[in-house]
């Protein structure tokens, strides 16, 4: 993240089908998707 902030970004998007990793580094949920095999997926935000 430190990195990210550096080079000038201010958030950071993930999309991603792993349950409660990212909520663990202070991302939030903001919307949800299907994946094309068909599973959902979560879209991830976290403010730098």
């Amino acid at each position: 993240m430190g990195y990210l902030r550096s080079v000038g970004f201010d958030r950071v998007h993930i999309v991603s089908d792993h349950v409660d990793l990212y909520e663990k580094y202070v991302f939030t949920v903001i919307g949800r998707k299907t994946a094309p095999w068909g599973e959902e997926e979560k879209i991830y935000l976290r403010t730098l």
